[in-house]
């Protein structure tokens, strides 16, 4: 598995002439092998560098670097030249295939949002194939809802493919709002399958801005059976491995954890489920509190944990 990224690895710029040829590369890559776009032949540098120039301060192009190389990219489009649609923008992204899954979505997706704040924007529309599962569920945890889909509009890899198209209702920036007070209203939402999850409306785990909240997690498989029934130090470390793949879904790690919340049955086995904690956050030691509460929702959970965690702030300017 890559190594996460660092906030402080990844900086977000906006795109300028020097790097369309990064730009041209990472989109023929998703040309050649996704239908993140429908495009099905690859785009000269030429071809990359009109475009560009094309996107003017309404509808930026912005790049994600990593020690001076880009590694994505993310942009605002016009959904339509008739005026009256000005106010809404269509947005993309994409990011190098050995840099997937590390974050670099996100981020661009985070700044994307904030500057369409900031420009003035009302709603945002993506286009997302029906086989795109990674595009689909990074917009869904920005809040992004599927308002339709467009039947078998797409021919691509021999295969009829759909397209959902989803938005996200953007409010107002205030007048003097800073970049960073902005970057605090971004929502992300992440879900681990539970059945409760849906049925209680609740997610596993929740981002504003910096700020990371991962609900209380059991020992349980996504057709809420708990596992591990009799072993406390089992269930601790399945719960503890759940809430990294939460907090990584949304961006964080559990590097970010400042205080970990821990309701035991039976606070007489705390040295089994403290080891547990132990082996995952010695190196960490954030803030810790272990209490023992008369009985959790499955007889057969031992212990329930609830973590809190801050993200280290981007440089994204």
């Amino acid at each position: 598995m890559e190594p996460a990224m660092t906030d402080a690895q990844v900086s977000i710029r906006l795109a300028q002439e020097h790097d369309v040829v990064a730009i041209t590369d990472i989109y023929n890559e998703a040309i050649r092998t996704t239908t993140a776009t429908f495009d099905t032949e690859p785009k000269s540098v030429e071809d990359r560098r009109l475009w560009l120039a094309h996107h003017d301060e309404r509808h930026p192009v912005w790049v994600a670097e990593i020690d001076g190389n880009v590694v994505g990219w993310a942009s605002i489009s016009a959904w339509s030249d008739r005026p009256a649609y000005n106010d809404t923008g269509e947005t993309s992204f994409y990011v190098a295939e050995p840099y997937r899954g590390r974050g670099i979505g996100r981020k661009l997706k985070t700044h994307l949002i904030v500057q369409a704040r900031r420009l003035g924007y009302h709603t945002l529309l993506a286009r997302t194939a029906q086989d795109s599962r990674a595009s689909i569920h990074i917009n869904e945890s920005f809040g992004f809802k599927h308002i339709g889909t467009m039947k078998e509009v797409g021919l691509k890899f021999g295969k009829r493919l759909d397209v959902d198209i989803m938005q996200l209702m953007l409010r107002e920036s205030r007048a003097g709002e800073t970049g960073s007070e902005l970057q605090m209203t971004v929502r992300q939402q992440s879900s681990s399958g539970t059945p409760w999850e849906t049925s209680v409306g609740y997610s596993r785990a929740l981002r504003i801005g910096d700020l990371v909240f991962v609900s209380g997690t059991t020992a349980t498989d996504e057709n809420g059976n708990a596992l591990f029934p009799g072993d406390a130090y089992k269930q601790a470390q399945f719960i503890l491995k759940k809430i990294g793949a939460a907090l990584a879904d949304v961006g964080a790690s559990l590097s970010d954890v400042t205080r970990t919340r821990m309701f035991v049955t039976d606070i007489s086995r705390w040295e089994e489920i403290g080891r547990a904690h132990g082996e995952m956050f010695a190196d960490i030691r954030p803030a810790a509190t272990m209490v023992e509460v008369s009985r959790l929702i499955d007889l057969h959970h031992l212990v329930e944990i609830e973590v809190d965690a801050v993200v280290s702030r981007a440089a994204v300017e």
